[in-house]
């Protein structure tokens, strides 16, 4: 089997994939973050590539995971319609969608703001020049359940199952070490 892993990352969901009984292949626009997962999984294999175009042939992987991947994308059908192309016939799709109606992410969103206004009070305190935390680099959208399951119809791709994860803190609260424990033990799932 082929599991391609499109927007490794630093390589939090190649924990939970199993490396020992099949091929697994990584792959993410920033080359910083694919060096980030190489060097903690010196074992894999590894490529710098944009999911709208991924470097491999029509229907040779079997598992595609997009975790973390899709809310980053300019363009998510185009970039969907490139990865139905590499799956085969029997392929699955594994995604996340940010949902904007999740209680985790309205809580994320509370604690973002607090940090924010908590250090623009500080700086001003102490006279420091202006430092907001959290400001995202890249644009990062939210879907409701409906909105995603749409995506992946104009996408072409024939959802068969649907499991609701709200699990997904940002911030200190996604760094603790139980956050990261949880969110590997559900990718391993």
């Amino acid at each position: 089997r082929w599991i391609l892993d499109i927007g490794c990352g630093s390589g939090h969901v190649l924990d939970g994939l199993p490396a020992d009984s099949a091929r697994v292949i990584s792959m993410d626009l920033v080359p910083e973050m694919v060096a980030a997962s190489a060097r903690t999984h010196p074992t894999g294999h590894f490529v710098v590539a944009d999911a709208a175009q991924p470097p491999l042939a029509p229907q040779s992987v079997d598992i595609a995971t997009c975790i973390g991947v899709v809310e980053y994308l300019p363009d998510p059908v185009r970039a969907l319609r490139a990865i139905k192309t590499i799956l085969r016939p029997d392929g699955r799709l594994i995604a996340s969608f940010p949902n904007r109606r999740s209680w985790f992410r309205k809580l994320s969103r509370i604690e973002t703001r607090a940090e924010r206004f908590a250090v623009a009070w500080r700086d001003r305190l102490t006279g420091r020049p202006p430092s907001i935390p959290g400001t995202p680099k890249y644009a990062h959208a939210h879907w409701s359940v409906r909105e995603a399951l749409q995506l992946l119809d104009h996408a072409g791709l024939e959802i068969v199952d649907v499991a609701f994860n709200t699990f997904g803190l940002w911030g200190w609260l996604g760094r603790l070490r139980a956050s990261l424990g949880i969110s590997k033990w559900m990718s391993r799932t």
